[in-house]
């Protein structure tokens, strides 16, 4: 079928940064990716390394439940027990002492260079945030939706009456100031009924479907001049639930399969025209009950949509916040990234 594109605009920015890329992985924490970085195991100390910024990274003596950190040694990870109440057992109120009995001894685990070579490249060349942290102490699904309206949505659509609609999303604030944007997701196929994941969860999503896309759609569009301003590029699947493959890297699917999927797009970014016009953010929907020691902040949420309070600390009296999810990395890939920079 004939796909009709949104038109792209050229934008008179404040800075070269003219288009952005958005990609969200799946269920990893900062700890389990960078917990060891940059030396890693078995450990590399020479000129290079000695020369990187080191983020706040694993104790390897801490001792939880009786398990202490362990290295992984292989790029196949045992997925962690998930679940909105395994995820606050972990933290067990800022003490982040529970992940073997909330999330299992598989929580303990953390890479290195040797599984996530790439990831650690990218850190190593541009930027990594150490102090980022997912929206919601939960699994995919309000995490997702989080970051496409800006605040937290706990325990979406389970009777808290926490629905967003689209009109509340980020995707439409860029539509009603002209802001060109689109949702590619490798699962997508074009005229499908239904939005991609997460967005076939937003009422009101169906109207947009001009700007959904396979993944493909945005290979073609480095190539043919027809990138949009922002982009949201996912692995997660678009058939209109959640799913997952090797390629958003959730667990236990081999991460190796996963990092050449993003080095194959983040090399036709770089390859393309617009790499001197643009950001690549990369982060995780969530920790996915992996360890991270930094207990996640509670954050005042302004009564922005007083049905998306977190009903676990209203009971404690805070009504109007919401707990951050676990720590995650955020990688801030650009020409314009200052090299082997932890931000914080």
């Amino acid at each position: 079928m004939t796909v009709t594109k949104v038109a792209t605009q050229q934008y008179s920015t404040a800075t070269p940064i003219r288009h952005v890329v958005i990609i969200i992985l799946e269920n990893h924490s900062f700890d389990n990716i960078y917990g060891a970085y940059p030396f890693g195991v078995l450990p590399i100390i020479n000129n290079i390394t000695l020369s990187l910024a080191r983020p706040l990274g694993l104790n390897l003596s801490i001792t939880i439940s009786g398990v202490k950190p362990y290295y992984a040694n292989s790029v196949i990870l045992i997925d962690p027990w998930e679940c909105y109440m395994n995820y606050h057992v972990d933290w067990d109120r800022g003490a982040m002492d529970g992940f073997v009995k909330g999330s299992g001894r598989q929580s303990m685990v953390y890479l290195s260079y040797e599984q996530v070579p790439l990831l650690w490249d990218y850190a190593e060349e541009y930027v990594l945030a150490e102090n980022f942290f997912s929206p919601d102490l939960a699994t995919t699904t309000p995490n997702r939706i989080s970051y496409l309206v800006g605040y937290p949505v706990p325990a979406f659509g389970s009777g808290s009456g926490c629905i967003v609609t689209f009109n509340e999303t980020i995707l439409y604030q860029l539509t009603r100031y002209n802001v060109s944007w689109a949702y590619f997701d490798y699962g997508y196929v074009q005229g499908q009924p239904r939005p991609p994941y997460p967005l076939s969860l937003i009422p009101g999503s169906e109207e947009y479907s001009g700007h959904y896309f396979n993944t493909s759609v945005f290979l073609e569009d480095l190539e043919d001049g027809n990138l949009p301003a922002v982009s949201f590029l996912m692995f997660t699947g678009g058939n209109g639930y959640d799913e997952h493959s090797a390629l958003d890297l959730h667990p236990p699917y081999n991460l190796t399969q996963g990092q050449i999927n993003l080095a194959y797009f983040i090399d036709a970014i770089m390859n393309s025209p617009y790499w001197n016009s643009t950001v690549i953010f990369i982060t995780f929907d969530e920790g996915g009950g992996f360890y991270d020691q930094v207990p996640p902040p509670i954050i005042y949420n302004y009564g922005i949509n007083p049905k998306c309070g977190d009903g676990y600390l209203s009971k404690l009296g805070l009504p109007n916040y919401n707990v951050l999810g676990e720590r995650v990395p955020l990688l801030i890939i650009s020409p314009y990234a200052k090299e082997g920079w932890i931000d914080n």
